[in-house]
């Protein structure tokens, strides 16, 4: 059985995602879906998402699948991305998901340890934005 939380911090710009349990093609499209519809979100919000209490039962073509929805949704995600994993299987999940992304998304895309490892990484981006 699968969970998920989602906490959207308005003040930080930020969805916080924590997946626990089995996730499955059909459970990452319904977090999406919930992400999506949540009354605070907002597209160019920024994602971290703790995948380190997860098991994955995704191959190669439901992670296709997977991303080719979500980069059809006019809602997706836009700002940086952080994945908090511990696990090899996590973090495999993670790169693969990482080189299926189109160029435009790539260099969005990061990976720690703790999610205030992830936190941390995010406002040293946002920092770097604003004196740019």
């Amino acid at each position: 059985m699968s969970e998920y939380s989602v906490t959207i911090l308005q003040d930080q710009a930020i969805v916080l995602l924590e997946l626990t349990g089995t996730v499955t093609l059909s459970v990452l499209l319904e977090v999406a879906e919930g992400v999506y519809a949540h009354a605070d979100y907002r597209p160019e919000f920024s994602a971290v998402i703790d995948q380190r209490h997860a098991n994955f039962e995704l191959n190669y073509e439901d992670l296709y699948s997977y991303l080719y929805q979500i980069n059809e949704n006019p809602n997706r995600l836009q700002g940086d991305t952080v994945f908090v994993t511990e696990k090899s299987l996590g973090f495999g999940m993670a790169r693969m998901y990482e080189n299926m992304e189109s160029d435009e998304f790539a260099d969005k895309i990061f990976f720690a340890e703790t999610v205030e490892e992830a936190f941390n990484l995010l406002a040293n981006r946002r920092d770097q934005r604003v004196t740019k």
